[in-house]
């Protein structure tokens, strides 16, 4: 069931970026203190087809390494390509 709903807002939202010209991209890594999981993320900024600037999380995986900028890069680098 979640693998569904996973697949069907993937879907939506692909179609709503395969309008957009321009965007940013920003990552963050943090440790979560209830569990000390550490998460790597990435979100897409771009304005939408209304003039709002909209937000859409790209990224959300558990990180293995430290935070460093070698790290950050990589696991950015895996990500996007």
């Amino acid at each position: 069931m979640i693998d569904r709903k996973f697949e069907r807002l993937f879907e939506i939202e692909k179609k709503r970026l395969a309008n957009i010209k321009n965007f940013s991209l920003t990552t963050n890594a943090w440790t979560a203190s209830h569990s000390l999981a550490s998460i790597f993320g990435i979100t897409g900024h771009y304005i939408n087809n209304n003039g709002v600037l909209s937000s859409v999380v790209l990224e959300s995986t558990e990180m293995t390494e430290r935070h460093t900028a070698v790290v950050i890069s990589d696991y950015t680098a895996e990500s996007i390509a």
